[in-house]
């Protein structure tokens, strides 16, 4: 039965950011390139509404905007009349999923009020169709073909871990990073790619925080071949002074984190301390699964 939109309807989602990716590169057995997100504690809660006629976006989201036509068209609705509220604390251009997590929880939302919810995989192609995206939507820790959206292998969930967000400030444009990508580069670390992602999927199995810090620290280390960042070196002598278990790095971003286990006590200190030290501002985040909290409203 046809739902009545006479009168309004209205739901929210929300879509943890992230700190940059745990693993990016190469797929050695997919043969495209592929990410696993670092799903934080901090995230975006869109809400939309069934009003009027077209899609209205807060201004500086008109790729929220754009993901909402796109699941409108392909849910059969293009004529609904769509108002979006956006709640994002995540700075744009960081490396922190603000933007895939603003579009995908749009996307969530707006399947949701239509009454026809949308697997992980729909989900995924249609935000792939905005920009390359990461996998932040999707539950636990996911191996996710970030280009195409046609490749998803969930990981499971990791253990609790603490984290330092190193945020030197700065942008990175997604879509013209993405563009003039250096895929033959990113081909010559599919072997460590590979590595990483099996000492990742060991870390989740065996809810070892040390393995899963190995996996992000050699995924860090090797796109430097990719993409030269002067601040990893920073970030792994921050790493090695606090005794660390490794570094997290935003691939395609400005930010990078240290993560900890989730008992350290001094974190709070620790951040002033680095905070003088490098001049980043410093945020003390957690390593949470990832995935969508739909609420009709």
């Amino acid at each position: 039965m046809q739902k009545d939109f006479s009168a309004p309807a209205r739901c929210s989602a929300w879509v943890p950011g992230s700190c940059g990716e745990l693993v990016q590169g190469w797929h050695p057995e997919w043969d495209e390139p592929v990410l696993v997100s670092c799903p934080i504690n901090r995230g975006s809660r869109v809400r939309v509404e069934v009003q009027g006629c077209g899609v209205h976006v807060p201004d500086l989201r008109p790729k929220t905007g754009q993901a909402v036509r796109l699941a409108l068209s392909y849910l059969g609705r293009p004529e609904l009349g769509i108002r979006v509220q956006v709640e994002n604390p995540l700075p744009q251009g960081r490396g922190m999923a603000s933007s895939t997590a603003d579009i995908t929880a749009a996307v969530f939302a707006t399947a949701a009020v239509l009454g026809e919810p949308l697997k992980w995989a729909e989900v995924g192609r249609l935000a792939c169709q905005v920009e390359p995206s990461d996998s932040v939507f999707l539950p636990g820790l996911s191996c996710f073909t970030y280009r195409s959206g046609n490749r998803i292998r969930l990981l499971g969930s990791p253990p609790p871990l603490a984290m330092l967000v190193l945020d030197p400030g700065g942008a990175v444009d997604t879509v013209a990073f993405n563009a003039h990508m250096d895929f033959r580069s990113l081909r010559q670390i599919a072997s460590t790619t590979g590595e990483a992602l099996a000492l990742l999927q060991e870390g989740v199995q065996q809810a070892d925080g040390k393995l899963i810090a190995q996996a992000a620290t050699l995924s860090a280390r090797s796109f430097q071949v990719v993409s030269l960042s002067p601040l990893l070196e920073m970030a792994e002598h921050c790493a090695r002074q606090s005794d660390a278990m490794g570094v997290v790095r935003a691939h395609s971003g400005t930010v990078f984190a240290l993560l900890y286990p989730p008992d350290r006590p001094d974190l709070s200190q620790l951040a002033r301390t680095l905070a003088v030290q490098t001049g980043c501002r410093v945020h003390l985040r957690q390593l949470i699964s990832g995935g969508v909290q739909v609420e009709p409203e």
